[in-house]
């Protein structure tokens, strides 16, 4: 029942990043959409309804900081954010979170830790997983 397949936004403007991370997503089951900036994640969170934004923080347009901050000022401040990105400066990473995100993954990451993490996340919204090939972990 596509209805309960949950919907995932993945923010960055590396074509090489944001396939990768599609590929591996819709393989566990999600549905995936792409936005290479701040400013396509807006128009496609305004159109769509998501219940997960991957993003990286360093983008053209808007950053990811503000691109959190914006979702979370929005009536999408349910949505669970997970910042993925090769930032790993302490103040950076504090920052994200402060602004709203709900977790933080470096770049490179181990594809199954990107896994659990959208897992987790997910289920702490309550949404069940039914559809995903990952056996629950948590």
């Amino acid at each position: 029942m596509e209805q309960n397949i949950p919907s995932i936004l993945v923010v960055d403007d590396n074509e090489i990043a944001y396939n990768a991370a599609r590929k591996l997503l819709v393989k566990d089951g999600f549905k995936v959409d792409v936005a290479v900036d701040g400013v396509d994640a807006i128009n496609k969170l305004v159109d769509g309804k998501y219940q997960l934004v991957i993003t990286d923080l360093v983008m053209p347009t808007i950053s990811g900081e503000k691109l959190i901050e914006a979702i979370r000022r929005n009536k999408f401040r349910r949505i669970k954010i997970l910042v993925v990105s090769s930032v790993t400066n302490e103040a950076k990473v504090g920052q994200a979170l402060a602004a709203g995100a709900d977790d933080f993954l470096s770049k490179p990451y181990n594809p199954q830790e990107l896994l659990t993490r959208v897992h987790k996340l997910l289920q702490e919204s309550g949404i069940r997983l039914e559809n995903s090939k990952l056996p629950s972990m948590i």
